[in-house]
C-alpha cells in the first residue's frame, strides 16, 4: 500500500464504507465495532514513503462523510488528526515493534469508536411498534421515516396527513422535534396535532412515559406537548 494514488484510495474507502455498512449491523449484535475503513485508511498513511498532506486527509474523511450515514464533518476531523500524528511520529514509529504498532492501531480506534458514538443515531430504532387499527394509532419508534408512515397506514386503510418532500429522509422523530407542518398543513394542522403521546429520555437518563390511547384526556395538561418544536432545547 506505499504511495497508493488518491483515486485508488478514494475508490477503496467507497468499496469499504459499502463492506463496513453490511457487516456492521451484523457485528453489533455481538456488541463487536470494526471501523475498517478508517483502519485501512490510517495504513495506508502509515505505510506511505511520504508525509500525507493533512487537506489530503481531510479531503478523504470529508469524501467519506459524503457517502456514508456518519454525523457530517466527523471523518474529515478524525482522519486529518490521524494523518497528522503519524506524520509527526513517523521517525518514532520506525523504532516501534509489530505489536506496539498493532497497540497504537488498536487505541487510535478504540478513540474513532469512542468519538464516533459521541453522536446519538437513531437509524436503528426503525421498527413500527404496533398498528392499532381500532384506535386508529400507530406506536412507532423515533428513527422510523414519514414515508415508512405513509406506508404502513396506506396498507391498512388508514390515512397519517403528515407529509413533507424528503419523506423517504426524516424521521418522525425529528418530524416531532421541528413540530413539522408539511404541504397539508392548513388543512390538518402541525405534527403536535396527530400525536397522542411520547416516550422521552431525558439527558440525565430520565424516561417520561406519556403514551397513551385515550383520546379524550383532561388528566392535566399535555406535558409532552412542550418536545414538539423543541429542537432539542
Amino acid at each position: 500500500m506505499r504511495n497508493i494514488g488518491t483515486v485508488k484510495l478514494l475508490i477503496i474507502i467507497f468499496v469499504l464504507n459499502i463492506l463496513e455498512s453490511f457487516i456492521a449491523p451484523h457485528l453489533i449484535n455481538f456488541y463487536i465495532s470494526l471501523p475498517i475503513t478508517f483502519l485501512v485508511f490510517s495504513l495506508a498513511i502509515y505505510n506511505s514513503n511520504r508525509n500525507s498532506n493533512p487537506l489530503f486527509a481531510f479531503l478523504c474523511g470529508f469524501y467519506l462523510d459524503l457517502i456514508s450515514s456518519s454525523p457530517f464533518g466527523l471523518n474529515a476531523g478524525l482522519f486529518t488528526m490521524i494523518s497528522y500524528v503519524i506524520n509527526s511520529y513517523a521517525n518514532t514509529f520506525k523504532l516501534f515493534s509489530y505489536i506496539q504498532i498493532c497497540i497504537f492501531f488498536g487505541v487510535s480506534s478504540i478513540f474513532y469508536i469512542g468519538f464516533k458514538n459521541l453522536f446519538i443515531s437513531f437509524s436503528k430504532m426503525n421498527k413500527i411498534l404496533e398498528v392499532d387499527t381500532d384506535s386508529l394509532i400507530l406506536t412507532v419508534e423515533s428513527g422510523v421515516t414519514l414515508k415508512k408512515i405513509h406506508q404502513k397506514s396506506q396498507s391498512k386503510n388508514l390515512f397519517f396527513p403528515v407529509n413533507i418532500a424528503p419523506s423517504d429522509k426524516c424521521t418522525i422523530g425529528g418530524n416531532i422535534s421541528t413540530n413539522v407542518g408539511g404541504l397539508q398543513t392548513l388543512k390538518y394542522g402541525n405534527i403536535e396535532d396527530h400525536i397522542n403521546g411520547l416516550e422521552v429520555v431525558m439527558s440525565d437518563g430520565t424516561v417520561l412515559n406519556y403514551l397513551s390511547k385515550l383520546k379524550k384526556d383532561n388528566f392535566g395538561p399535555k406535558l409532552w406537548k412542550i418536545f414538539c418544536g423543541s429542537e432539542v432545547t
